[in-house]
C-alpha cells in the first residue's frame, strides 16, 4: 500500500472543484485512505476535515465512507461519541479559515447532530475493527 502525498491530495482536490476528475469513487477513497496528513492524531482529524468535504460536496455518495476516514484519528483520541465528534468539528471551524464556504456551510449544516447515527455506526464500525 502507497501511500498519497499532499500534492496528491492536492491535484485530487482541483480536479474535484474544477469537474475534470475522471477517478472512480473507490479510487478516491484509496487515496485519501492512504494519505497520513500528520502522524499526530489531532492535526491529522484537522487536516482530514479540510479535505474530505470539499470530495463530499462533489460526491455525496461517498460521505460514509470518508467520513470514517476523518473520524478515525478522532477515535484514536478518545472520541467515541457523535456529540464528542460534533465538538471536535465545531471547535475545528473556529479555529479555521482555509476552508471554503462551502465547506463550512456543509459542516455545520449538512452534519449536523441529526445525523448522529450514522457518525455513532461509523465510530461503532471503527471499534470493530480495532
Amino acid at each position: 500500500m502507497q501511500g498519497t502525498s499532499w500534492e496528491q491530495i492536492n491535484i485530487l482536490l482541483n480536479s474535484i472543484k474544477d469537474g475534470s476528475c475522471d477517478l472512480e469513487d473507490n479510487r478516491i477513497v484509496e487515496m485519501i485512505g492512504n494519505w497520513i496528513p500528520s502522524y499526530n492524531c489531532e492535526a491529522a482529524a484537522n487536516g482530514f476535515l479540510e479535505v474530505v468535504p470539499e470530495v463530499i460536496l462533489a460526491r455525496q455518495h461517498l460521505k460514509r465512507a470518508l467520513l470514517k476516514i476523518a473520524i478515525r484519528p478522532m477515535f484514536y483520541m478518545g472520541i467515541s461519541e457523535s456529540k464528542q465528534v460534533f465538538t471536535w468539528i465545531n471547535h475545528f471551524l473556529n479555529e479555521r479559515n482555509s476552508l471554503s464556504e462551502e465547506c463550512v456551510a456543509w459542516l455545520r449544516n449538512d452534519l449536523v447532530e441529526s445525523k448522529a447515527v450514522l457518525i455513532t455506526d461509523i465510530l461503532k464500525e471503527i471499534q470493530e475493527e480495532e
